[in-house]
């Protein structure tokens, strides 16, 4: 594994949030970590992303989750793979954190993993239409 790089990404204090969308023929990420959450929605293609050193294949309309201070990276597209990719600091939800952090959905951010419309369901559909 190559050593991973800080990404030193500074949010607005007053909207600690970013979203982009890429489709690329090589959309790769070498392995970096930061003090944002991030997610990735796979919008079209496949990648393998690795979290913490656990990889999986993400496939199009998967979720990605990764909690603040993990190492991960991506690669090994499919050519044309596209996501929607969201950074954020936690205090952007200051008002509904209880919400994600408790009851059923209290493993949105800690999960470390993969949400996949055939393995989770309920939780996939509650990140996606919050996304």
């Amino acid at each position: 594994m190559e050593l991973p790089f800080y990404e030193k990404e500074k949010l607005d204090p007053s909207f600690p949030f970013l979203a982009w969308e890429r489709v690329k023929s090589n959309f790769w990420f070498p392995f970096h970590w930061h003090a944002q959450v991030e997610i990735v929605q796979i919008l079209s293609g496949r990648l393998d992303v690795t979290i913490s050193g656990e990889s999986s294949e993400g496939r199009q309309g998967d979720i990605v989750i990764v909690d603040t201070g993990l190492i991960h990276g991506y690669a090994n597209p499919d050519p044309g793979t596209g996501a929607r990719i969201f950074q954020f600091g936690l205090d952007i939800f200051s008002g509904i954190l209880s919400d994600l952090r408790g009851g059923e959905h209290s493993l949105v951010f800690g999960r470390q993993s993969l949400l996949t419309r055939r393995g989770d369901g309920s939780l996939h559909s509650y990140v996606e239409k919050a996304l």
